[in-house]
């Protein structure tokens, strides 16, 4: 399956890859933990672990608040309120399972897949429907994408993850056209999200040639 001769090839072999390098076993075993209510044995493994990933990064960051607050019946301060913010606003296939753990964490519904990753604090916030017009083409690409908006925007962030969710790309995008070279990564399927202060995140699939 991992030989198809298509642009899907790349991304199982990175999942394969993933899956076996990665510390899956061990988040089991810590959840099994805490199943038990093995809380400081919990901890301890959870603060041993090292996060390959942007996934993995959110589960240990949400295990070590879950288990010195409320497994421990504290409360959650709000530096740790922040933390968790900042996890629960993104979607599940980039931030992983810890989504889940930071929206149930804070009282947001885990199952809502229609949050943005950022909620907006400005009176001129624009919304979703209002950017649609974005255009990013080629798509499928083979080096450069270019991504056009109908509106400037200044400090506005393109960040483009692979398939289990590791960071590749991180792009300034100033006024309304950029031009984003992808020439060093592999042929695959990608995910990208366009964030920015006075509007909604947009997200979407670019395939890599």
């Amino acid at each position: 399956i991992m030989n198809l001769g298509n642009e899907d090839d790349t991304a199982y072999i990175n999942f394969y890859n993933y899956r076996t390098n990665s510390v899956i076993a061990e988040f089991i075993e810590i959840q099994e933990l805490i199943d038990e209510g093995n809380v400081s044995q919990a901890l301890q493994d959870n603060g041993l672990l090292t996060a390959q990933t942007v996934i993995e990064t959110n589960q240990i960051v949400t295990n070590d608040i879950y288990l010195n607050t409320w497994a421990l019946g504290l409360e959650i301060d709000s530096i740790q309120k922040q933390t968790l913010f900042s996890i629960a606003m993104l979607t599940p296939y980039i931030g992983g399972e810890g989504v889940y753990s930071a929206r149930a964490m804070l009282g947001i519904d885990p199952e809502d897949y229609n949050l943005p990753y950022r909620l907006g604090h400005f009176a001129d916030t624009v919304k979703v429907d209002e950017v649609n017009s974005i255009n990013i083409y080629p798509n499928p690409t083979k080096d450069n994408l270019i991504i056009e908006f109908n509106n400037e925007f200044n400090n506005a962030e393109f960040i483009l993850y692979d398939i289990l969710g590791k960071e590749l790309i991180n792009k300034t995008i100033n006024g309304t056209k950029v031009r984003v070279d992808l020439g060093s990564i592999n042929s695959g399927i990608y995910f990208y999200s366009i964030r920015g202060c006075n509007f909604e995140a947009l997200t979407g699939k670019i395939i890599k040639q």
